[in-house]
């Protein structure tokens, strides 16, 4: 059996997670729970590092929000560093773009007007408390 035949039939799906890199976990935290609408995870504290976690209201998808300064390695500490306001290379989708733009824009969130791609679905973009980009599409 080939490798990709393996992953295929062992696919571990859906996705459980992505990493968005940030300056302050706590404020971080805050701000996705408070003005996105996120699930509070997890937030602890131990042995001078922080483990920052958030969710999506009724899904298994979780956010890890990691600071720089928890990296260890000074050359993987920089990337992360590079990587805080920036594009995540992450989308959601929603059943009411419009809705979801007065939503973000009423908790004073960086939000762009819903616009309409050219293949249909209707998209709205917004930034977290650091810049870091997030697109958001309302399903044709």
């Amino acid at each position: 059996m080939k490798y990709y035949d393996v992953l295929l039939y062992h696919c571990i799906c859906p996705v459980g997670g992505a990493e968005v890199m940030v300056t302050d976990q706590k404020n971080a935290y805050d701000f996705y729970t408070k003005k996105l609408g996120f699930e509070k995870s997890v937030f602890k504290t131990e042995h001078d590092s922080t483990y920052a976690e958030v969710s999506l209201p009724n899904s298994s998808f979780r956010i890890s929000l990691v600071s720089p300064s928890s990296i260890s390695n000074p050359k993987k500490r920089t990337l992360a560093k590079d990587r805080i306001g920036g594009s995540t290379g992450l989308w959601f989708y929603t059943k009411n773009i419009k809705k979801f733009y007065d939503f973000l824009k009423s908790n004073g969130v960086k939000v762009c007007p819903p616009q309409t791609q050219p293949w249909g679905e209707k998209q709205v973009e917004f930034l977290d408390q650091d810049n870091n980009g997030f697109v958001v599409f309302e399903r044709l």
